[in-house]
């Protein structure tokens, strides 16, 4: 087997890092698509169903990280932009729930083995 490269982690401005992040938001829809034309082709209706939800998903993620990285982009080298940006974000209120809560319903915490 071939190794897997790991993901980028070291970047030169935030502006790069929401550009990275945009770039991957377009091939985890791409790859989700492609599970969508599979489904389609072996008429798997559940999978299709359940597909509809991750579809919406990666719209809003693509929407998020291109309105963050052109935000960025107008900020340039403003530090004090850059902080109310930091802060607005910060602010934002958690996602609701999703196709796995009802199976997985008691997640572990952040940092249990």
């Amino acid at each position: 087997m071939k190794a897997i490269a790991g993901p980028e982690t070291e970047w030169t401005a935030p502006l790069e890092i929401f550009e990275t992040a945009y770039k991957h938001e377009q091939v985890v829809t791409e790859r989700i698509y492609k599970i969508g034309d599979i489904a389609d082709k072996q008429r798997d209706r559940s999978a299709q169903n359940m597909l509809n939800w991750f579809y919406n998903e990666q719209t809003e993620e693509e929407k998020n990280t291109s309105e963050i990285r052109d935000q960025l982009k107008m900020i340039g080298d403003n530090i004090q932009a850059l902080l109310m940006l930091d802060a607005k974000l910060g602010a934002r209120a958690p996602a609701g729930p999703t196709p796995l809560t009802s199976i997985m319903p008691n997640p572990a915490p952040a940092g249990a083995p």
